[in-house]
This record gives C-alpha cells, structure tokens and sequence, in this order.
C-alpha cells in the first residue's frame, strides 16, 4: 500500500503506521486552518516523546521528525511569500 505524507512517499501494510500518518497528515492540514493553527504549531513543536506525540508518531513511521519539521517550516515560508 503505497501512502502520501505531505509529498513524501511512505509504504506500509501496517494498520497502526496508516493512523499516525493520517494524524500527522491532519495535522498539517489543521495547519492552514486559522482556528486550530496554535494547536498544530505545538504539537509539532513539542519535545515531548509520550504516545501521541509528533515525535513518537515519527518515531512509529520510521520517520526524522526534526527533517519532518524543517519540510514544514520551509514549506510554511514559501507560502508566505506567495501571498
């Protein structure tokens, strides 16, 4: 099964793997929503590595969340500068 996180090819047969990245994918799409931005800003930003984190999300999908991030935050600037 061949998955889309944010431009980036994942594959996985695993059940829990197409969770997080669909929690992730949400996640960047709560991006561009005004009233849940903050929200997303945190939860990408958060160090923390508990269940349910962004990092632990990555950690599950074999994913660099900090490369994740980075994509995003590049990603984020070159949107501004269109507008």
């Amino acid at each position: 099964m061949e998955l889309t996180l944010h431009q980036q090819q994942i594959k996985t047969d695993i059940p829990e793997a197409n969770l997080w990245r669909a929690v992730i994918d949400q996640a960047i799409g709560d991006l561009a929503q005004t009233k849940l931005r903050a929200a997303a800003l945190d939860w990408f930003a958060s160090a923390a590595r508990g269940p349910g984190s962004f990092r632990w999300a990555c950690d599950h999908l074999d994913l660099n969340a900090a490369a994740v991030w980075r994509a995003l935050n590049k990603a984020g600037e070159k949107t501004m500068h269109r507008t």
